[in-house]
């Protein structure tokens, strides 16, 4: 890493941009709506800076409002623009207002060096000198500028480079990340414009690389590194080739392979419900998840509905009367098993059973009713009501009397008097 002799000139919070006098040079805060002599200004629309995150572009229309009447603008804390350049000095160059971020981390070659704000609590000002790096070494250096608060917006406007230094395309691997499998691992990453190729490097300890392997430049969809040993943990970077020169290595990664399951889930069972089935299996060793299926027809075809961290799944919303198959798989992150059994269910509305209900009440009075199952789920459902205290509080039984002159008895049964009861089911 190169070393950093840093002369780094932050600008505070509330200072106002002023127009600079004289000759002398340009400090932080000074208006600078075009670069200085000795130094080169690069716009925000430049295909060299990379931005990470949820930007997008604003169109000012006013040359005073953003350099060129344009800048680049994200809401999101952690996004980022990142750059490479060669030079010993650089300059960040932006508008302040009153609605944007107060702390942008600024960090160089891995090491953060410092923060701005590009806050004013007035209205926006024109275009300012927001922070200033001298004594670098000369060289190439790496540099990442971060949104770190939730202030409203991030703007990136331009920056300025020394003339002896120029901006160099952005080559550093972004977003690399390994997923597991069994005696591998596959890789993705973001592309990097105008590489010709890239270098995967990994190992067994971190940030060692013993083993490379060269690939084509669209491998940053998918590039399995294979031959790997299951329960062995891997680090992993990728770099790219640009203009002949490889670029900086990609944040490292690990991932430890896994055999992949080849036992199956058994003993799937499938019980019927109300628009409803409920499966249990036994449980895999060494699964993940376990993947649920369903068809029409025995054998199948059959089509994922779910996934589940248990042996146990429920399917709801089904159709009575309509038959379900289903199957079951085992996964983990060496891959899936084949499936289980196969079992069916048909879902089918309950049945109310004709019933017996005693009532014991308060001071021992015992009161018998003989219910249809819709009767009997009434006052079941009168009786869980009132414990909520959303019912009535009584219930009435109704029942013709065969006593003239009476054409029907009603018993008032008060919430507050039923110490308990016994339902006694039975078939008509």
């Amino acid at each position: 890493m190169k070393k950093i002799r840093a002369f780094l000139v932050l600008m505070a919070v509330f200072m106002l941009c002023s127009i600079p006098t004289g000759v002398s040079a340009a400090t932080v805060g000074q208006l600078l709506t075009a670069p200085e002599d000795g130094w080169v200004r690069y716009d925000d629309q430049n295909s060299y800076f990379y931005y990470d995150g949820n930007w997008s572009l604003y169109e000012c229309g006013k040359p005073t409002n953003g350099y060129m009447g344009k800048f680049m603008s994200s809401p999101t804390t952690g996004d980022s623009v990142k750059f490479k350049f060669q030079g010993t000095e650089l300059r960040l160059i932006s508008i302040l207002s009153n609605n944007l971020s107060k702390n942008v981390e600024v960090k160089i070659d891995d090491v953060v060096v410092g923060n701005y704000s590009i806050y004013r609590s007035s209205i926006t000002s024109g275009i300012c000198l927001l922070y200033e790096v001298t004594g670098l070494e000369n060289g190439n250096h790496y540099v990442e500028l971060t949104k770190s608060d939730s202030n409203s917006s991030f703007i990136f406007d331009a920056i300025d480079i020394n003339d002896t230094g120029t901006l160099l395309p952005y080559d550093k691997v972004e977003h690399l990340a390994a997923v597991p499998g069994d005696s591998k691992a596959t890789l993705t990453w973001n592309a990097v414009a105008n590489t010709t190729g890239y270098t995967v490097k990994w190992g067994t300890t971190h940030g060692e690389y013993t083993y490379t392997q060269t690939v084509s430049s669209d491998a940053y969809t998918g590039y399995d590194v294979t031959g790997l040993t299951n329960g062995t943990t891997y680090y992993f970077t990728v770099s790219a080739t640009v203009n002949g020169e490889e670029g900086k290595n990609a944040d490292e990664v690990s991932a430890t392979p896994v055999a992949e399951i080849t036992e199956a889930p058994v003993n799937l069972k499938a019980i019927a419900g109300d628009e409803q089935v409920t499966l249990t299996w036994n449980t895999v060793k060494g699964a993940d998840s376990y993947t649920i299926k369903c068809g029409a027809t025995a054998g199948g075809p059959y089509t994922q509905i779910a996934t589940s961290n248990t042996p146990t799944y429920v399917h709801t919303g089904l159709t009575n009367g309509t038959t379900y198959y289903y199957v079951v798989s085992a996964v983990n992150t060496g891959g899936e098993s084949a499936d289980s059994n196969e079992a069916s269910a048909t879902p089918e509305e309950p049945v109310l059973e004709n019933a017996t209900l005693v009532i014991t009440l308060d001071g021992g009075t015992i009161k018998e009713y003989n219910l249809t199952g819709e009767e009997l789920d009434d006052f079941l459902t009168w009786y869980d009501n009132r414990s909520a205290g959303a019912a009535k509080a009584y219930y009435i039984f109704t029942w013709k009397s065969d006593v003239s002159p009476y054409t029907s008895i009603k018993d008032y049964i008060p919430y507050s008097k039923i110490l308990y009861f016994t339902v006694k089911n039975y078939n008509v």
